[in-house]
């Protein structure tokens, strides 16, 4: 691989889907969503940073597909998704990119769309034998459908990131926090701070460098 404004995009196709339907009396209107992670695409860049140590460049975004089936009463409904952000260097999680649709949930007729995130931006760089991530990672999903004023199905990419979704407190928390990171003026790796914050378990980020490059002699 050439290094030095080398750009390279990774396409990772997943082929796992999950599937979740909430009970209750015939008389109600529910539903049975399902969600295909369908690809993470990955957008990066190698070049040598101002000490003349090798350092990459990533754009991150997550495509999703959703499928939605009304159980029982057919009548309106609202799906809603969320695509949620890691600060490589915390553990402080937020929505980064969301959004809804209104849909009619009909047992007899499901609604299918797709839906891809934002980019967000990262860069690993290799020094003193280590490897250092900075800026902002994809942590996962979550997808939920409304139905009658309550949530009626919800979807989300992991275990941890369903019970923060389901505790009303600290999902409130993941939202203030997107708010307040996407604020006018705010510097792109900067953390968003203040009451919005929600943290999942700790995750190690840095790991040991293998084949760090020499360093560039400067020329003459």
């Amino acid at each position: 691989m050439r290094i030095g404004g080398r750009v390279w995009t990774t396409l990772l196709v997943g082929v796992v889907s999950t599937g979740v339907g909430i009970g209750g009396p015939p008389e109600e209107t529910r539903a049975i969503l399902k969600i295909s992670r369908l690809a993470v695409s990955k957008t990066g860049e190698s070049r040598y940073d101002d000490y003349g140590y090798l350092a990459r460049d990533y754009q991150r975004s997550i495509g999703i597909g959703i499928e939605v089936r009304g159980v029982g009463k057919p009548g309106p409904g609202r799906v809603e998704w969320f695509f949620l952000a890691r600060e490589t260097q915390s553990d402080v999680v937020w929505c980064y990119d969301q959004g809804a649709e209104d849909v009619w949930l009909d047992p007899a007729k499901p609604v299918s769309f797709q839906k891809t995130s934002r980019e967000l931006k990262a860069t690993t760089s290799h020094r003193w034998g280590s490897v250092r991530e900075a800026g902002h990672r994809p942590e996962g999903y979550v997808v939920r459908v409304i139905a009658g004023g309550q949530t009626v199905a919800l979807v989300a990419s992991s275990r941890n990131l369903e019970t923060l979704a389901r505790d009303p407190k600290r999902w409130s928390a993941v939202l203030a926090a997107g708010e307040a990171f996407q604020k006018p003026g705010r510097e792109s790796g900067e953390q968003p701070g203040g009451p919005g914050r929600s943290e999942l378990p700790p995750r190690e980020d840095t790991k040991p460098a293998t084949n760090r490059p020499p360093p560039i002699a400067p020329q003459s």
